[in-house]
């Protein structure tokens, strides 16, 4: 599903990641621990990258 989000509409991504910095700070560091479960090193690597450094 992420893949095809990815490709078909990234845009949707960035709103979910833009979403993610409204939450507290203990939800992005849950979504960044759950991001290492992702099978797809590719798509992993995306979202890491829309997600920026940690704070």
């Amino acid at each position: 599903m992420l893949t095809l989000l990815l490709e078909d509409r990234p845009g949707d991504i960035s709103f979910a990641v833009d979403a993610a910095y409204e939450m507290p700070p203990k939800f992005l560091k849950q979504l960044r621990e759950g991001l290492q479960q992702v099978d797809s090193d590719t798509v992993r690597q995306q979202i890491e990258q829309m997600l920026g450094s940690p704070e």
